[in-house]
Order: structure tokens, then sequence, then C-alpha cells
């Protein structure tokens, strides 16, 4: 799994680990995902032809916001000895799922896909309580 040497709980805003991601460093929570963006790092290039003056496209390479994170998560990447913790709601409320370490291409489990307001990535403890766990799929 890819997942299982990252340094952080990595979120997607589409499905199959697609569009742009949000890193949760462990043992971090974020208690409303709307106050942070998905980032993509690659070539991004406004419509028209280039400047015919100096020949410059209009593209931009390099990192660039992909909106807030808040009811947009799809897929997510969680290290090892990890979960990463999803809630409905903001402030940890609502319905609540655990996602154990693993790659998982789809978040439609739990609570539904685009449904996280906030989350938790939680490591070296395994969940308490009545919680959701999903296992990544074999």
């Amino acid at each position: 799994s890819n997942a299982y040497a990252l340094d952080a709980c990595r979120v997607f805003r589409d499905s199959n680990f697609e569009g742009g991601f949000l890193d949760i460093a462990k043992n971090t929570s974020l208690p409303d995902l709307g106050a942070y963006n998905f980032q993509w790092n690659g070539r991004i290039c406004s419509s028209g032809p280039s400047d015919p003056e100096s020949g410059v496209s209009r593209c931009k390479t390099g990192w660039h916001s992909m909106g807030r994170a808040v009811d947009e998560v799809s897929s997510v990447q969680v290290p090892r000895g990890c979960y990463l913790y999803l809630h409905e709601h903001t402030g940890y409320n609502g319905a609540v799922a655990a996602w154990e370490a693993g790659d998982h291409p789809e978040v439609y489990v739990g609570i539904p896909n685009d449904a996280a307001s906030s989350a938790r990535c939680s490591c070296g403890a395994p969940p308490v309580g009545e919680i959701v766990i999903i296992h990544p799929p074999r």
C-alpha cells in the first residue's frame, strides 16, 4: 500500500486518489475542514493563446489550490499504525467512522461520500467506543 509509507493521513477530493489532496499530520485534529484547501501539484493552463508579444503561455506549473475540503472527501490513505476519523459535522459532531491503515479508494461507508466536515488522524491507539471501523479493500 502507498499509504503505509506516508507521514500523514491524506484525504482526496475525488475517488481513487484523484483531484487535490490534504495531508493531516499524525495525531492532529481539524475541527472544520472548511478552513483548509485541497492542494494539487501540476500544470494548469487558462484558456486562450499564448501572449503574442512575449510568447509566454498562460500555464502555471506548481502547487495549486483545489477548493475547500469540507463536504468533499471521496478517498483516503492512512499510514501504518494510524486511524483516520471522519465526522459528519464540524467540531467532531454527527456520524463518525474510522478508517484503518491502508488505501481506501472510495469513502462511502460509515458516513456518505462528500459528507465529512471535521477529521482526526490518530496514531498509536485503536478506536474506542461504538465507532464503525472501515478496513481497506482487499
